[in-house]
C-alpha cells in the first residue's frame, strides 16, 4: 500500500472562495475596530463638552462674582468683616460741584457791541463773587497764614 493520494485539482472558485473569506475576514477585523474607536471618540467628545458646559458655567459665575466685587457695597463689607471699618462708620462720597449757570449765560448769547464793556464788567463781578465767601476767606487765610 502506497499512500499515494491523488492530487486534485484547484479551481478557480476554490481560489476565490478562499480569498473572499480572507477579504470578509479582513472587512469583519477593520469594521470592528473602527467601531470600537468610534464609541471611544463619541464618549470621550461627550465628556469634553460636558466639561466645557461648566467651564461656560464657572465662567459666568466668576464675572458675576468680578462685577459684585466692583461695588463699593462690597468695598464696605470686606473692609468691616476685616475690621478695618467700625460697623457704625459711615461711608462719605465726594461729589465735586459745578459753579451755579446765572446770568453769564444769556449775556454771552447777546453779541451787541454797546452792551460789551457792561457784559465784560458783569463777567467779571460775577466771576469775583464766586471768591467771596466764608469758605474762600478761610483757605486763604490758612494758606497765606494770615492768622500768625
Amino acid at each position: 500500500m502506497t499512500g499515494q493520494r491523488s492530487i486534485r485539482p484547484i479551481t478557480v472558485t476554490q481560489v476565490l472562495s478562499v480569498m473572499a473569506v480572507a477579504v470578509a475576514l479582513y472587512c469583519l477585523v477593520a469594521f470592528g475596530g473602527k467601531s470600537i474607536e468610534a464609541y471611544r471618540l463619541t464618549k470621550w467628545r461627550s465628556e469634553l463638552q460636558a466639561e466645557i458646559e461648566s467651564m461656560e458655567r464657572e465662567a459666568q459665575l466668576l464675572s458675576q462674582e468680578i462685577e459684585r466685587r466692583q461695588s463699593p457695597e462690597w468695598l464696605d463689607q470686606a473692609l468691616r468683616e476685616a475690621g478695618y471699618v467700625p460697623k457704625d462708620a459711615v461711608r462719605v462720597i465726594i461729589v465735586e460741584t459745578t459753579p451755579v449757570a446765572t446770568g453769564l449765560a444769556t449775556l454771552r448769547q447777546t453779541p451787541d457791541p454797546a452792551q460789551s464793556t457792561s457784559v465784560a464788567k458783569t463777567e467779571t463781578n460775577e466771576s469775583l463773587q464766586l471768591f467771596h465767601n466764608a469758605n474762600w476767606e478761610a483757605w486763604k487765610a490758612f494758606l497765606l497764614r494770615f492768622d500768625e
